[in-house]
């Protein structure tokens, strides 16, 4: 990541426990080593990587007197329910986690902590619809999202940015999709990547099942998109009140199917692919690429890193 920006000393990260969070603050306290890092989680033993901890239910704990005891120049919001398909079974959850916790937060962030920076991290999936009509697609694309997880990360980025904008710099990320090394398995390359490695390591039969492999995606390893976030929250400290929304994504689309060839071509074993049901999701998008230009001409920020080794470290043990 850059240097730090000399006016951050303190950080909240919320979801600290969560594939991201837990990364993010892993390199935030190897690079930016003068920061100290409080984490909410609504389990303390999931929060590692933090210097300090707290237990915290955005949308039903008392916000304020965390925000008291970390005493943040920055906010990291990632806390969420982030898999689609937990959103199709879980609306009204989703809804009360994404929604709720977040708009409680802003709330307290404006009457606590006015002029820190906040950082929302969003998805690349509040397009929906829209990715029909334009790939790669830009910020200044209307959002058509088409289902629970999309509308509520939506619907928290007009939270935060109704709430927060005039007292605090905001910066709203669309991120497409990324993976790293121990993302939950409902994503589409750790699914894979766990098959694989069972079929390798544990003699399972030779079966890979897949949903839709003809789905095209823009996908970016773990460690771009934690160079964005540092990219991003040294942006925020040097704005004044304001809003920005910034797409995080490389701007190039893989088929899922190759995604998979390449996974199974790492690992030199012969499989068979089965089709799931149960993994194809309605109203998929065909393509969903995502414009990062605003963003790299903000920030500098490049994605660099290279795609077989990121594929690589999936099989890592």
């Amino acid at each position: 990541m850059a240097p730090a920006p000399s006016s951050l000393r303190r950080i909240l990260i919320t979801g600290a426990e969560g594939f991201v969070g837990r990364a993010l603050a892993a390199r935030i306290r190897a690079e930016w080593p003068g920061i100290t890092l409080t984490g909410t989680s609504r389990q303390i033993d999931g929060v590692t990587a933090c210097h300090e901890r707290i237990v915290l239910d955005l949308a039903h704990g008392d916000i304020t007197e965390a925000l008291h005891a970390a005493q943040p120049d920055a906010i990291l919001h990632l806390a969420a329910r982030s898999s689609v398909a937990q959103g199709l079974s879980a609306s009204a959850e989703t809804f009360d986690d994404n929604v709720t916790g977040t708009l409680r937060l802003a709330k307290a962030v404006r009457q606590t902590c006015p002029g820190a920076a906040f950082l929302f991290a969003s998805s690349g999936e509040v397009y929906g619809r829209s990715f029909n009509a334009a790939c790669p697609i830009t910020e200044d694309v209307a959002p058509a999202p088409q289902n629970a997880y999309a509308r509520s990360k939506l619907a928290g980025e007009f939270a935060v940015t109704d709430v927060l904008a005039s007292t605090n710099p905001v910066i709203i990320l669309r991120l497409f999709n990324h993976f790293g090394p121990g993302q939950d398995e409902r994503f589409v390359i750790p699914a894979f990547a766990s098959q694989l490695r069972r079929i390798r390591d544990e003699g399972a039969p030779t079966v890979i099942r897949v949903g839709n492999l003809d789905a095209i995606r823009d996908f970016l390893p773990i460690g771009d998109v934690l160079a964005a976030y540092g990219a991003a929250l040294a942006l925020a400290a040097a704005r004044g009140p304001s809003c920005e929304t910034f797409n995080i994504s490389s701007g190039t689309g893989r088929s899922i199917r190759s995604v998979l060839n390449d996974m199974i071509e790492r690992t030199a074993m012969s499989v068979t692919v089965d089709v799931d049901p149960a993994r194809l999701r309605p109203s998929d998008i065909p393509r969903a690429i995502g414009d990062s230009t605003r963003f790299r001409a903000a920030t500098g920020w490049q994605p660099d890193h290279i795609w077989s080794a990121a594929i690589d470290g999936m099989f890592d043990r």
